[in-house]
């Protein structure tokens, strides 16, 4: 009999001591998932057209740069929750994108999920329609990867309640990286199922979910105008064309032939996570901006992702040292 491995969940995995990042696409390993979440795949290939394309999204003006800039941020820093959970920083927060209706929410999310797949607005691969406990297990096996649960937008009182506590649901458990503790009919415990990659939110208004559980997710305000639907659409066609995914394969290539190579390189690009974002932290700590202690955690987390992302476009010569810290810094400033 033939013998197979089918895996149904996605990211960092070591493989006979390498370390390989699993996606539906690979012609070496399997990788399946089930129902909507079939949309995530990944070409294997990457050139320096795919690259230059998703870096414009730094520079053309499809959103202003308080909502593209941490909307990218989150979309590259999704490859790192493997290494930054080994660091003990694991990212802990959801990015809300608020926006009233035709605001072209979904549309933008589905632009940054594009680089895991090809995604579309009415093809997202979670929605409030879908019950927390659906949510919440493909959040565990969607690992080091982007996803959207699409649409908080209560039609009246009765579901207004119901979708808040799904809201609630998701906040604590990408806030606290906790899954459920459940026992099997002998009452042995189950393995919890915490979710092992990012999400972005959109909705049409933020959910009451108190003090703390807002604090577990950071806010963007999508305007009326605030999308340029020329430039949106050229960037939608590169994206159905498969460049964005092709340029995410790029730079977890580079990942991993820059810092994943042996075991020590392993251990010091760990440690240079944790270095970095504790710096980042403890800037914006000493900033005098008051604020809940998770935001300069957040905060350093969309810092470390952005950088990465300029460090990659840099040495694939794209960015040049000027362009990488004017970004850096208007990116600062930003957050």
């Amino acid at each position: 009999a033939d013998r197979q491995t089918v895996y149904a969940v996605t990211g960092w995995r070591r493989i006979n001591g390498e370390y390989y990042f699993l996606m539906p696409g690979d012609e070496k390993r399997t990788v399946r998932l089930p129902g909507k979440m079939q949309c995530y795949r990944m070409d294997q290939c990457c050139s320096a057209e795919d690259i230059h394309a998703a870096a414009q999204l730094l520079s053309k003006p499809v959103a202003p740069a308080e909502v593209i800039y941490p909307l990218l941020a989150i979309a590259f820093l999704s490859p790192l929750n493997h290494f930054l959970k080994l660091a003990g920083c694991e990212p802990k927060f959801v990015l809300f994108l608020v926006g009233k209706t035709g605001s072209r929410k979904s549309t933008l999310a589905a632009l940054m999920l594009s680089f895991f797949g090809k995604f579309t607005a009415s093809e997202l691969p979670l929605s409030f329609r879908d019950t927390a406990n659906s949510i919440l297990h493909h959040t565990f096996a969607l690992k080091d990867v982007l996803t959207c649960i699409d649409d908080y937008h209560p039609a009246g009182r009765q579901e207004e309640q119901k979708l808040t506590a799904t809201a609630q649901s998701i906040m604590r458990a990408y806030g606290d990286r906790t899954g459920k503790g459940r026992l099997r009919a002998d009452a042995s415990p189950m393995e919890s199922r915490p979710p092992q990659g990012n999400a972005i939110v959109t909705a049409e208004f933020p959910p009451d979910i108190g003090e703390s559980g807002t604090a577990r997710y950071f806010s963007l305000e999508l305007k009326g105008n605030d999308v340029n639907l020329q430039v949106l659409s050229s960037f939608q066609k590169e994206a159905a064309d498969g460049s964005l995914q092709r340029c995410m394969y790029g730079y977890l290539r580079w990942l991993k032939e820059r810092f994943l190579s042996d075991n020590d390189t392993e251990q010091e690009f760990i440690s240079m996570l944790q270095t970095w974002f504790q710096q980042r932290r403890d800037r914006f700590q000493l900033s005098g901006i008051r604020c809940h202690g998770r935001v300069p955690e957040t905060v350093a987390w969309l810092q470390l992702g952005m950088d990465l992302l300029l460090l990659f476009l840099k040495e694939c010569g794209v960015y040049a040292e000027n362009d990488f810290k004017d970004v850096q810094e208007h990116f600062r400033q930003i957050l």
